[in-house]
């Protein structure tokens, strides 16, 4: 499991100015796809802003299907299941650029927690940089029971990488995607 930030900005009132997000999350046979759902229905900061889920199943099968819509169903959430059974992780980010109607577009692991206000700060770094993609950290929380050389290695986290103070390497985990820069250069995730 691991809790996903984005950055230290932590005001959470007033507008953005961004009209509609679709929150993607890849997921394959994972149940903490729930506990993911049930970090986005926390999100603070977002008045004004449409949010919706999209969720794209790469298993072969629909097995989690009535977990992913029913606990959107209970926690109030705008979702869309998508079946796109390959596994692999390029499909299933493919399935959801597909599916993406909004304005933005936010990735977020089925594994992971998003911060209550993880999206609004994503939100508005974009519009206050007038950024076409946005990136965060993504922090891994490992059980008391992980080896104490995995915990101090802290190998599942993940940060943007500078280079000469650009980012030039990103993860899917925590990021804000601009749709309009995706439709427009024709981006997709190469299987």
């Amino acid at each position: 499991m691991s809790t996903v930030e984005a950055g230290s900005r932590n005001a959470v009132s007033g507008s953005i100015g961004i009209s509609s997000v679709d929150v993607c999350i890849c997921t394959y046979q994972r149940p903490a796809i729930a506990e993911a759902l049930r970090s986005l229905s926390r999100q603070q900061g977002c008045d004004g802003v449409r949010i919706r889920v999209v969720v794209a199943d790469n298993a072969g099968d629909t097995a989690a299907r009535e977990l992913i819509e029913t606990t959107a169903r209970e926690l109030d959430l705008d979702a869309v299941y998508v079946h796109a059974p390959a596994r692999n992780i390029s499909i299933a980010r493919n399935a959801c650029l597909d599916a993406a109607t909004a304005e933005w577009l936010a990735f977020l692991d089925d594994d992971e927690i998003a911060s209550p206000i993880w999206l609004s700060a994503l939100l508005r770094e974009a519009a206050s940089g007038q950024w076409d993609a946005v990136l965060g950290p993504v922090h891994a929380v490992y059980p008391k029971t992980a080896p104490a050389w995995v915990r101090a290695g802290n190998f599942h986290s993940t940060r943007p990488v500078f280079v000469r103070g650009r980012i030039e390497t990103g993860y899917t985990g925590n990021v804000l995607i601009r749709r309009a820069m995706v439709t427009r250069d024709a981006l997709r995730f190469r299987p």
